[in-house]
């Protein structure tokens, strides 16, 4: 699918441009909704009639946007390296099992693309193996 970006010919159209631009990655899969959708997260857990079998940690400092896109290496001077949140930006007190559950979800989403993508490929190369030069594949 071929993304465009919405013409912008004032500032005051910028702000509904980029909920259309948004809206329209996070539409492309569930993994994607996912991580652009930090509001409706919330929303969902706090509708959900299994929040009450969420654990209470104490009230401290979270991500609040914690998901698998948002993870990534930080090395030290001595080369050590640690997997680290990246983006802070939507900090908040909260209970940490809130970023536990939205990195879980993320991983399981991430997973679910990634096998579909494997599944794609693996019926790629049957295809080229059982009928070559005859097979067409497009990958995404």
């Amino acid at each position: 699918m071929a993304k465009t970006s919405p013409q912008i010919k004032s500032f005051s159209e910028r702000g509904s441009a980029l909920r259309q631009s948004r809206n329209l990655k996070i539409a492309e899969s569930a993994h994607a909704y996912v991580r652009g959708n930090t509001l409706k997260f919330y929303e969902w857990l706090a509708a959900s009639d299994r929040r009450s079998k969420v654990p209470q940690g104490p009230p401290i400092w979270i991500c609040g946007d914690c998901h698998v896109g948002n993870l990534g290496p930080l090395a030290d001077t001595d080369g050590e390296i640690d997997i680290e949140i990246r983006d802070l930006d939507q900090t908040v007190i909260g209970n940490p099992a809130h970023d536990l559950i939205r990195l879980g979800l993320s991983f399981d989403r991430a997973r679910e693309v990634q096998y579909r993508q494997d599944l794609a490929e693996e019926r790629c190369r049957g295809r080229f193996i059982d009928q070559p030069g005859q097979a067409h594949c497009r990958v995404s």
